[in-house]
């Protein structure tokens, strides 16, 4: 019925596509009950919002209150559509003009993921209700398991799977960067995340407006089919999905290729090699294992498949796929992009500068080209050239794009706060219910705080962003750094302890403590906690001074 020629976009499975004639990146997710569009990007595509009270998406990441609109013109994977309902609201998934693709088109009948060749096909299946589905098995073993769905609305793919001896409830989620298990189901398996050889995964994300703590844990056993994983790693959510044990994310679907069959209710599934679980660099290879069909790969095809062995960390065969790929499309800005990304995420950077370089000469205003040349010079102290990308950027983005986050950041670390803050008042004004909406908060709180801008409004935005994540080290920092500029020295310095407590070689936190202590009369404490931060960021002492609250 379609054949979509999927990219990965970092984690995510995009198409190329058009909203009313408007280039759009479109993501399948097999997680998604309904089509959905971000608000930032209805209002790049012009879409008109009809409020419909009641419309509520629940996820690990907390409520979102919903929208409806009609999209007049659709095109996907060459397929023109018209009249076509989506949703609105939650955050952005991939960098401007998102578009969630949900059950409502991927369950119309059967689905076939074959993201580490680049392809999610929709198939409807004749005189085939007793057949083996598995078509592109030659003589590798393959596994089937029963699916259902839970009811006429959610038509996700759920099935069972094993943990630890313990029967779990799995949803397979092509919109989920990773696999991970609740942690109320977790200890139902017996994994204690307080237990040995636990680390902590950090906070995660999704498209509520909470962000949520991970970690990532060892796991004795894990069975899916007839595929048995011993002495893994799986990452525990604090929260799950409300009706899932474990998501069986993007990052088993490019480790494997996945039939869906809606009306056999069944999920036939092959290993194509490598990770199952994204949370190590793979040690085999997923390009061309098991593959019984023969094909013919074109430029593009060869970018996508590099593109799926760059998101599973096969770095070397990803850029050798890309490098045919642009040597067969030498003009197609995207491949070198691409590469690019591929080079900067295996610490080479000179040859991803040279790519870089070569993808603003064929595309000079590509907003996303621009900041990650911005981001790589700035790491190589060329901190005039970044600056200029950076403006040439900001000029450039649109207003509602997820861009001015980056653009933001990446003015901070150029030490130019005060042209970060209208980056950050213009992202926050469109995700109000994004769940960074936290870390650009804590960003323009830091921002003002440097450049001794509208101190109040910057403690308003850092208790806004704690009130989000509650005791995070960064944004105790922050307040920290207003309430130095602001005299209140015992606050600052409560702060700083605070944050100390939990990340205790925080240098800006040490030397802004220090200072405070200093204003106090603490004159011994106060040098000692300046010394430590100079010890751990000698750069330290000339920050401070450049911007004005040095002692």
């Amino acid at each position: 019925m379609a054949n979509f020629p999927v990219t990965m976009t970092g984690a995510k499975a995009t198409v190329p596509g058009k909203i009313n004639g408007t280039p759009a990146n479109f993501i399948i997710d097999s997680g998604s009950f309904y089509g959905l569009i971000p608000p930032s990007s209805a209002a790049e595509f012009g879409l008109a919002a009809s409020q419909m009270y009641g419309i509520v998406s629940q996820g690990a990441n907390g409520q979102v209150n919903m929208s409806t609109t009609t999209v007049k013109n659709l095109v996907i994977a060459g397929i023109q559509l018209s009249n076509i309902p989506f949703l609105i609201g939650g955050s952005d998934v991939v960098p401007d003009q998102s578009v969630v693709i949900g059950q409502n088109i991927l369950g119309i009948e059967d689905a076939d993921y074959d993201l580490a060749r680049g392809f999610v096909k929709l198939i409807k299946p004749q005189d085939c209700d007793d057949s083996d589905l598995a078509y592109w098995v030659t003589s590798q073993p393959y596994s089937v398991i029963d699916m259902h769905h839970l009811d006429w609305i959610n038509k996700q793919t759920y099935t069972d799977v094993v943990v630890n001896g313990m029967s779990m409830r799995a949803m397979f989620d092509t919109g989920s960067p990773w696999s991970d298990l609740s942690l109320r189901a977790a200890r139902r398996a017996g994994i204690d995340i307080n237990g040995p050889g636990v680390v902590e995964g950090g906070y995660v994300g999704g498209i509520g407006q909470k962000l949520v703590k991970s970690w990532i844990a060892p796991v004795a056993d894990f069975k899916i089919g007839g595929e048995e994983i011993r002495n893994t790693h799986l990452r525990i959510k604090e929260k799950g999905d409300e009706n899932a044990d474990i998501i069986i994310g993007v990052d088993f679907f490019l480790s494997h290729h996945v039939y869906v069959s809606n009306k056999q209710r069944k999920v036939y599934f092959t290993y194509n090699g490598g990770a199952v679980f994204n949370l190590e660099p793979a040690a085999a290879s997923v390009a061309g294992a098991g593959t019984g069909v023969a094909e013919t790969i074109d430029a593009d095809g060869l970018a996508r498949r590099g593109a799926a062995l760059a998101a599973h960390r096969e770095f070397q065969q990803a850029i050798a796929y890309l490098t045919k790929a642009i040597a067969m499309a030498p003009a197609e800005q995207s491949y070198v992009l691409q590469r690019a990304l591929a080079y900067m995420r295996s610490d080479q950077p000179v040859l991803a500068r040279a790519d870089l370089d070569q993808a603003l000469r064929l595309k000079p205003n590509d907003v996303q080209t621009l900041i990650m040349s911005a981001e790589l010079r700035l790491a190589g102290q060329e901190k005039s050239a970044a600056i200029a990308e950076l403006d040439r950027a900001s000029r450039i983005a649109p207003p509602e794009s997820i861009a001015r986050l980056g653009i933001a950041h990446l003015y901070e670390e150029a030490d130019l706060p005060a042209s970060a803050i209208p980056q950050f008042d213009v992202w926050i004004s469109y995700h109000r219910d994004d769940y960074r909406m936290g870390e650009a908060l804590n960003g323009r709180c830091w921002a003002r705080a440097l450049s001794g801008q509208d101190l109040d409004s910057a403690v308003d935005d850092c208790n806004a962003a704690l009130r989000r994540v509650p005791k995070e080290p960064n944004f105790l920092n922050s307040r920290a750094l207003v309430f130095l500029r602001r005299g209140q020295f015992d606050r600052s310095i409560a702060d700083n302890d605070a944050a100390l407590a939990q990340k205790p070689k925080m240098a800006s936190s040490l030397y802004i403590r220090g200072i405070a202590k200093l204003q106090k009369g603490m004159v011994a404490d106060g040098k000692a906690d300046m010394a430590a931060g100079v010890a751990l960021q000698p750069e330290l002492p000339d920050w401070a001074k450049s911007h004005g609250f040095a002692p």
